[in-house]
């Protein structure tokens, strides 16, 4: 016997139905379910069945509280292991949860459709000449693809806190993309998704999945020390060792007005760090009780036996 954990829930929850398996620490609640034979997941009807039990789990919890949900396969073999997941990486956590607080996850994808390709590309082109054919195919494939980039960035970017692309992309996918966008926005953000679909040509077929929970949104380092963690997010948002959260957010307001992509156009990627720098920086800062937080490694490494030991 052996547990699967689900996901992380913010908050003190109860079990949903007979067999879930709820595990809190401090204010946080680790959810799974028991399976026999972790062994079985290598039968695909079996797999199969434990991912479905799985996201439905997730959906139940996402519907009423903020959740991070893990990837699939977060197998452990007792209650005392998951108590010290949640103990080592509790400030990872709590970062990941005011990161997805109040926000749901959606995929748009765009499809194109090869039949109605292949037919408008015959008007111009001698199919038969397959080098020539193939070259329209792109072609035409490239063209959609840029006016839908183009289109979502007008519609929908003042309306996400966040999207990745996906690399699950071909000839006839040519746009997968997952948004974090508040909850509020959804309808809004579901609307201009439909609208641009309107615009578009029928050779492209619109797909709109959500919303659900943030799965794309919550990459969890299990590898890194909570030191590492903290002191690298610091130093990117340069702090001194010895800070107040005032200066923790005059710091990253400063920096994400710097690297905004509104106004730096080669800053995305930098504003995306300094927007984790900040969740987890803000994370352990919330943990101390006097105004001064200090980033000193015996300070952090303290904090986290005293996570260990304080125990609800």
């Amino acid at each position: 016997m052996a547990i699967l954990i689900c996901s992380i829930v913010d908050g003190i929850v109860q079990e949903i139905k007979e067999g879930t398996i709820v595990i809190a620490e401090k204010d946080i609640t680790a959810v799974g379910y028991d399976i026999e034979n972790p062994n079985g997941l290598e039968d695909e009807n079996k797999k199969n069945k434990t991912i479905e039990k799985y996201r439905h789990i997730n959906s139940c919890y996402f519907s009423d509280h903020t959740i991070v949900p893990l990837r699939f396969g977060n197998i452990v073999e007792d209650e005392d292991e998951v108590r010290n997941f949640l103990n080592k990486t509790y400030i990872q956590l709590k970062t990941l949860i005011e990161k997805v607080k109040g926000k749901v996850e959606v995929v748009v994808q765009v499809k194109f459709d090869l039949k109605k390709a292949i037919e408008e590309i015959a008007k111009h082109v001698d199919m038969s000449d397959k080098i020539a054919a193939g070259k329209a195919f792109y072609d035409l494939s490239e063209k959609h693809k840029v006016g839908v980039y183009r289109a979502l960035k007008k519609e929908v970017s003042t309306l996400v806190a966040d999207y990745v692309e996906t690399s699950k992309v071909n000839e006839t996918l040519i746009i997968n993309h997952s948004y974090l966008v508040e909850k509020e926005n959804e309808e809004l953000f579901e609307n201009a998704i439909n609208n641009i679909a309107e615009k578009s040509d029928d050779v492209l077929a619109f797909h709109y999945i959500g919303p659900m929970p943030s799965y794309s949104f919550v990459p969890f380092e299990f590898s890194k020390g909570l030191f590492a963690l903290i002191n690298s997010a610091r130093l990117l948002l340069g702090l001194n060792e010895k800070c107040t959260i005032k200066d923790v957010k005059t710091n990253y307001r400063m920096l994400s007005r710097k690297y905004h992509p509104d106004i730096n156009s080669g800053g995305k990627e930098k504003f995306k760090e300094i927007n984790e720098a900040y969740h987890i920086v803000s994370a352990y800062c919330n943990t101390k009780k006097a105004g001064e937080c200090s980033f000193a490694k015996e300070v952090i490494e303290s904090s986290f036996v005293n996570l260990q030991n304080n125990r609800m």
